[in-house]
């Protein structure tokens, strides 16, 4: 009897990591897994290097993807299989076929009012993937652990439950789609006061979407795992991601805090020589609402502000910001490890 299929997304950080090794050595009698990790051409070199350290030593026969964006309007992101040797690397980023460089010449820039980069450049692909290789519909496994649930479901959704007394985590591992809306419309009817329609437009929005893709989080649900956990399973291993949690595995991503791309720039001003190299050149491309050039990071700062303001402080200062216990909130932010390319 042939197995079920089920794609594991390795999003190139440690938990995702961990989940790759934990479907390989322990769900093999249940699944036919299919790791798969796409490439935007804006991970850090420390990255690439981490996943295919993780393939040869767990034997994942890990996929590489990246985006083949189509310059002309209406036509959607396709996909390329590439590898560790040939993927895209930040240092091409003048190349008109990197992945990032392609998306920017017809979208525009992303930022967090235009947050179209793990949508495009990683599920879009990754569906297309699927979509040319019979893998539509199966088990997708995400690599979210049980004490960052915030990641897999927002706030919004979440609260939009509690308030009609739906455990938001019994409601989400319901496993069909029917059977979830059912239980929602029971406790609508059950409620004195009818929730608001806004808010319950995006729980349907939030089911759909795992329906879509058939989500699952096993280091949720299935082995609940906690960072700790994660972190003693690496410390076991002969070689870990060597990048720190501030740095993330993408080089200066818009959802990284203020001192977080204050110590990036700090440090490794490099690392934004792309982006600077993008927003000359692309600002205009589908500008803002209110006709300002788009950039990157927040509260509309580009990349030379960044570097230029890094440069003016001390690096330790920098460092204690990030670090310290009263920043702990800080370290929360979105993008403290992987970015999630089936955020919900």
């Amino acid at each position: 009897m042939s197995k079920e299929s089920i794609v594991v997304s390795f999003s190139g950080g440690l938990t995702s990591g961990n989940l790759s090794y934990i479907i390989k050595m322990h769900y093999a009698q249940d699944f036919e897994p299919i790791f798969i990790f796409a490439n935007t051409g804006c991970e850090n070199e420390e990255t690439l290097r981490f996943v295919n350290q993780c393939d040869i030593a767990f034997g994942l026969n890990v996929i590489w993807v990246e985006a083949v964006v189509n310059p002309e309007d209406g036509k959607g992101i396709t996909h390329r299989v590439t590898n560790f040797k040939d993927a895209f690397r930040s240092h091409q980023y003048k190349d008109p076929l990197h992945p990032f460089h392609a998306h920017i010449m017809k979208s525009g820039i992303p930022n967090a009012n235009k947050p179209q980069c793990s949508d495009r450049l990683k599920a879009l692909v990754i569906e297309d993937y699927k979509k040319k290789n019979g893998l539509k519909g199966v088990k997708h496994a995400i690599g979210i652990r049980q004490d960052e649930m915030r990641r897999v479901m927002n706030k919004p959704v979440f609260n939009a439950l509690a308030s009609i007394g739906i455990d938001p985590h019994s409601w989400r591992v319901i496993p069909t789609q029917k059977e979830r809306l059912h239980a929602l419309n029971e406790a609508i009817d059950r409620c004195l006061v009818k929730p608001e329609e806004k808010a319950f437009k995006k729980v349907i929005s939030y089911s759909s979407k795992l329906a879509q893709y058939n989500l699952v989080y096993p280091l949720s649900d299935w082995i609940p795992s906690t960072k700790q956990d994660v972190n003693d399973f690496w410390e076991d291993q002969p070689f870990t991601l060597e990048l720190e949690d501030h740095e993330g595995n993408c080089m200066t991503c818009w959802k990284k805090s203020h001192a977080k791309l204050l110590l990036i720039a700090a440090e490794h001003p490099e690392r934004f020589e792309a982006f600077d190299y993008w927003e000359k050149n692309y600002n205009q491309v589908k500008p803002n609402d209110d006709g300002k050039p788009r950039v990157f990071f927040r509260k509309h700062k580009n990349a030379q502000h960044i570097i230029e303001e890094a440069s003016s402080l001390p690096k330790e200062h920098l460092r204690m910001a990030v670090t310290g216990a009263r920043f702990r909130e800080d370290m929360e932010d979105g993008c403290s490890e992987s970015c999630e390319s089936y955020s919900i």
